[in-house]
């Protein structure tokens, strides 16, 4: 079995469960003979860039291949997979690893369909995605010295010494005030 995307497995979910009466789908080649009504899934082309300060974003484009006897019936398929994209708003949920939903969907931005020869209509599939950056897990600096001295210091001995340091001051005014 190929290794799949999540995304190309939940749009692969997805239309399996509009329910078209698709015999076969396939998954990197297409073998020379090959089921019809059939739905071949290739590799998306993919155009990544930075989306925010803690995460990615990657554009995608893959284009769905309806293969049937003729273009008309070929044609029909691929529509009932635009449409059934339509309504759900373009948005299609995404699938964990054990065939459950996440509560996740990624949005199609753009959906078409042509026909390209006999018996074979292509649909076009914009969608993004957004992927967090892998964050690497750091220890933090307990102490730091600088050339042999420290540089943190206890916040709880500042406190006290800060009341005593507050309480003397105030005294001293006012015994400077009655002066």
């Amino acid at each position: 079995m190929a290794k799949l995307t999540q995304a190309v497995a939940s749009l692969y979910h997805f239309i399996s469960g509009l329910n078209l009466g698709i015999a076969k789908s396939y998954f990197g080649e297409v073998p020379e003979s090959f089921a019809v009504p059939s739905v071949f899934y290739p590799t998306p082309e993919t155009d990544n860039r930075g989306y925010s300060t803690s995460g990615y974003e990657t554009d995608s484009i893959i284009f769905l291949k309806v293969f049937d006897k003729t273009s008309m019936e070929s044609n029909y398929i691929a529509q009932q997979i635009v449409e059934g994209i339509m309504q759900a708003r373009r948005n299609i949920p995404i699938y964990g690893d054990d065939g459950t939903p996440t509560g996740i969907d990624y949005h199609i931005y753009k959906v078409n369909s042509r026909n390209l020869e006999t018996g074979v209509t292509q649909i076009e599939i914009s969608y993004k995605t957004q992927t967090s950056y892998v964050v690497p897990e750091v220890t933090t600096a307990q102490n730091i010295y600088i050339e042999g001295l420290p540089t943190k210091i206890n916040i709880e001995e500042d406190e006290e010494d800060g009341e005593e340091d507050g309480n003397n001051s105030q005294s001293s005014g006012e015994e400077s005030g009655e002066s």
